[in-house]
């Protein structure tokens, strides 16, 4: 049961991102900030169609294919490899922020967004699941090579 220790966190990390955006869609309106804790965060409900902080304006099936073939090169390596109760949380972080947004683009067309920093791109659990994940991941694999 340990090696699948990565499918508990990916399972939370998708329902937290998939309650927060129905919440989000239903209680705020599109493009008007509410603050949250004033002067840090905002909720403002945005829908990206790109990618990546809406930085790359690629089509909607390109991240679609490029997302199901990182879960799926990260689900094969988690089951492949005996792993840490560590590496597998961050793996598990990763594989549930990708399937959270990745639902979003195969339902809607594109990702619903709302933590809103004022200063940074507008983004929601899911993306901050997979940053936290990659930078960990990062600096894990950099570390060991050493």
């Amino acid at each position: 049961m340990r090696r699948f220790f990565f499918l508990l966190p990916a399972c939370v990390i998708v329902i937290l991102d998939q309650v927060t955006k129905i919440w989000c869609v239903h209680h705020l309106i599109l493009n008007r900030p509410e603050p949250f804790i004033d002067h840090i965060l905002y909720l403002t409900l945005t829908y990206n169609s790109k990618g990546a902080f809406s930085l790359f304006p690629f089509p909607n099936l390109f991240f679609i294919s490029m997302t199901t073939l990182l879960i799926g090169f990260f689900l094969f390596y988690a089951l492949k490899n005996s792993l840490s109760l560590i590496l597998q949380l961050f793996i598990g972080f990763l594989i549930g922020g990708g399937i959270g947004n990745l639902m979003d683009r195969i339902r809607l067309g594109y990702v619903v967004d709302f933590l809103d920093l004022r200063f940074w791109p507008v983004f929601n659990v899911a993306d901050s699941a997979i940053t936290v994940s990659m930078i960990f991941l990062f600096f894990y694999f950099v570390n060991k090579k050493q």
